[in-house]
Formats: structure tokens, sequence, C-alpha cells
């Protein structure tokens, strides 16, 4: 388990033992430091746990593993490793172009100010097709890939230019 997620837990569980101390004694609220705790066993530590959660959830989304484990997507997972040269994802991907836990996102992000965010609600938009809809027969993206996110990483590369 990594540190964020063991840090996650220990928030989770420390906010649950408040809650239940709250529970079982309610008169604890009756003096200022009660109050306090109840302010924060509430309100600040399932906050916190919210935050981390989302936090935790959305850098594990843009793992490749995550990205291919739907079953439309499998087979553009499996192209990754194809043994062509011309293929752009698998050039990318077997020489480390591209960080290979990451791939996906690496290059279907769009590296504008809030385009990290964007491509995550789209990515939502894939979950609840994948769960509550219906997949296309045929995968397109949205919008035509523009090449600045190729500049991204290629702008000072001398064989890019």
């Amino acid at each position: 388990m990594s540190n964020p997620t063991m840090f996650l837990i220990v928030i989770i569980l420390i906010a649950i033992a408040l809650l239940t101390a709250l529970a079982v004694k309610p008169t604890i609220t009756i003096t200022r430091a009660g109050k306090i705790l109840a302010f924060v066993s509430i309100f600040v530590f399932p906050v916190l746990a919210g935050t981390m959660g989302f936090n935790e959830h959305m850098q594990q989304s843009k793992k490749t593993e995550f990205c291919t484990s739907c079953h439309k997507m499998m087979d553009y997972g499996k192209s990754l490793s194809i043994d062509d040269p011309s293929h752009l994802p698998a050039a990318h991907f077997q020489n480390n172009r591209v960080p290979r836990d990451e791939a996906c996102y690496t290059c279907h992000t769009n590296y504008t100010m809030f385009g990290g965010m964007k491509s995550k609600l789209r990515g939502l938009r894939h979950v609840y097709i994948q769960y509550l809809g219906t997949a296309p027969d045929k995968i397109e993206l949205y919008t035509p890939y523009n090449n600045r996110e190729c500049l991204h990483c290629h702008a000072t590369a001398r064989g890019f230019e």
C-alpha cells in the first residue's frame, strides 16, 4: 500500500473513532473542548478524508492499467505492444518516450490551464458509458488531436523539429 493510501486509512479511522466517541457520550460537547472535538470530528476529518480519497482516485485514474481495464479499450492497450516502429503509440510506449504507467493520460490530456481537469471530466463520461450506457462500436476522439499536445514533450527535441 502506498503512503498516501495508508495515511488516508488512518484519517478515516480517526474520524470513525471520534464520531463513535461523540455518539457514545454526547455530553462531551458541553465543554468548549468538546465542541471543538465535535466540529473536528463531524466536519474537518470527513472533509479531509473525502479530499484525500478524491485525490487518490484521480491519481489512480491516470494509470495505463486503469484506462485499458475497460473491455472496449483492451485492444488499444494491446496496441502499445505492437512490434511496428511506425505505429505511433507503440513506438512511444516501447521506447519510454512516455511514462509507461501513465501512457494514455500523457498523450490524451490537454496541457492547457484546465486541461487535466477537462480530461478527467471526459474520463468520467467514459466510466458512465462503460457501466450505464452503450459504448459505440467505433471509438473516436472528441476533437481532432492537437499538435500542441505533442509539442508539450517534443518542442525542444532536435529530431522532432
